[in-house]
């Protein structure tokens, strides 16, 4: 059973939020190449691409890549496609980053680089949510944030059964998938803007096998997936989480919330002093080379690095957000970090940079009293 803790940005071709099978299945190959890699990273890229081939499925011209034509040997179902059920006006009801009118308090926080106090969960959702006009006889004031487009949400609370078939014959393919069902379960995100927190989920049962099946075999385990974060910058996708020289995970989690909004609050305060803290521009953009805070994502609003710029480069962040329940109900927001470089980072004195940036990161959120590091 998938189960979202907080609403999911997931389109269809008409752009509307519908649970839909292609995105579970691209999560799934990410988090299994994490589970490969942590097995088998002595074999390298090409060899994993073969392997993901074979099991995934791929369309190749005479072998490219290693690999051949083949019919992917994972299945996915959902019991359901049906649309999300969090529309404008339900996030108008939810006055977003304004006023609280129940509580007679402010919902927004300060962001020490604009003049006015932002929304929070627009400051992490900014795309799928904008600030809107008004909706029929509601008017601005009253819903500030909407959706950018039409029924474009699924919303927490909503659920459905996934169901995932290997015909693999090989038994390791199956405990593969599900030391990577797993690893979803504690880390994974879907949907737009998934970094930062939007689309967790939480599987209430992971069963890869029936009662009926043959349980000879034991339940696959977790990988080792963890990786020396600076020796990680090496390569250019993500391939595990990130751990310090104490062989401590960089893996940050906040204390229990009652609702999903207010863990996104704390995620986006955490966010904005993390950016504008130790990572403060020192002239406006255009500029030359790129500073300290482009390392963390880019492209920057208003500060533009002009190489980049002109080449058309991106880099998104390697710090995610995920929420996630506790036993007693209550939820938790989980900051982790996948380091890993750009592809087209060679210069040492970048690579140097970027190594000096997350080593600010992880020391501001260390220092951040309500935070503190978990070990998964």
């Amino acid at each position: 059973k998938v189960e979202f803790l907080c609403p999911a940005f997931l389109g269809n071709a008409e752009q509307n939020g519908q649970w839909r099978t292609p995105p579970f299945k691209a999560l799934l190959r990410q988090w299994w190449r994490v589970v490969w890699w942590a097995k088998n990273s002595s074999q390298g890229v090409c060899e994993m691409r073969k392997a993901e081939a074979k099991l995934f499925g791929a369309a190749t011209d005479h072998g490219a890549r290693g690999g051949a034509t083949g019919r992917s040997q994972v299945r996915l179902r959902l019991s359901h496609w049906g649309e999300g059920k969090l529309n404008e006006q339900g996030w108008g009801e939810k006055d977003i980053g304004f006023i609280d009118h129940s509580k007679k308090t402010r919902t927004k926080i300060p962001h020490p680089e604009v003049s006015m106090e932002v929304g929070p969960l627009l400051y992490l959702g900014y795309g799928p949510l904008v600030v809107g006009e008004k909706v029929g006889n509601n008017t601005l004031k009253e819903y500030p944030t909407l959706l950018k487009k039409g029924k474009a949400a699924i919303n927490a609370g909503e659920s459905a059964i996934l169901s995932i078939a290997v015909t693999s014959s090989c038994d390791q393919d199956i405990k593969d998938i599900q030391a990577a069902c797993k690893l979803i379960d504690l880390y994974g995100t879907l949907g737009g803007r998934s970094r930062n927190g939007w689309g967790s989920f939480r599987f209430s049962q992971v069963r890869p096998k029936s009662e009926s099946d043959d349980t000879s075999s034991p339940p696959a385990e977790l990988p080792d997936y963890f990786l020396d974060w600076t020796s990680a910058l090496s390569l250019d996708w993500p391939h595990g989480i990130g751990k310090d020289e104490d062989d401590k995970a960089l893996i940050w989690e906040t204390g229990p919330h009652g609702d999903w909004e207010s863990v996104m609050r704390e995620l986006a305060e955490i966010k904005i002093g993390l950016r504008t803290g130790g990572f403060k521009f020192k002239s406006g953009g255009p500029h030359k080379q790129p500073q300290d805070r482009h390392w963390l994502s880019y492209p920057v609003t208003n500060h533009p690095v002009a190489d980049w710029k002109r080449k058309g480069r991106r880099l998104p962040n390697s710090l995610r957000f995920k929420l996630r329940r506790n036993d007693d109900g209550k939820l938790r927001g989980v900051i982790f970090h996948m380091p890993c470089k750009p592809r087209w980072v060679n210069d040492q004195s970048h690579t140097k940079s970027m190594k000096c940036v997350w080593q600010k990161v992880h020391s501001f959120l260390d220092e951040n009293t309500k935070l503190r590091r978990v070990s998964k």
